[in-house]
């Protein structure tokens, strides 16, 4: 029993958190998508995908990004898997969502959404990634003593 009551009262230490670098942020957050569009504009599909799915990269990416990259500096793989794993939730909850509310035949055109979701999220988010190591300043790179 007392195994219970200790991890209420014990509080586990944090890892090392970094200071995110705002204009960095703000340019490598902006600028990868329209990187990855720009160089791949006559595709026409990566058009649609930033009119489309720019406005959710925003919304859902910032405040993603901005817990992860808190936590230490990654490397573009697994900014890319994270950005793949938030679709799938996304995705899981507005499957989920759309059995609840009685919309099934709606769910094939939100996979298919989905799985372009997956593709530009996840280059859409490497391209950041680069972008923002290559942006931020030396300061910013340091670790926040704890």
């Amino acid at each position: 029993m007392t195994e219970i009551i200790e991890n209420f009262t014990f509080t586990r230490a944090a890892g090392p958190r970094h200071i995110v670098d705002p204009v960095a942020f703000i340019i490598a957050l902006i600028g990868g998508p329209l990187l990855v569009t720009a160089i791949s504009f006559w595709l026409v599909v990566p058009v649609f995908a930033l009119l489309i799915g720019g406005p959710l990269y925003l919304a859902v990416g910032t405040p993603v990004l901005l817990w992860r990259l808190q936590k230490e500096v990654h490397d573009i793989f697994e900014l890319a898997v994270l950005a793949m794993k938030t679709v799938v939730i996304l995705t899981l909850g507005a499957t989920g969502y759309m059995c609840l509310t009685f919309q099934e035949g709606q769910i094939p055109s939100l996979l298919i959404m989905a799985l372009f979701a997956l593709v530009f999220a996840a280059l859409w988010t490497a391209t950041f990634g680069w972008l923002y190591r290559r942006l931020c300043r030396d300061f910013f790179t340091q670790p926040i003593p704890n």
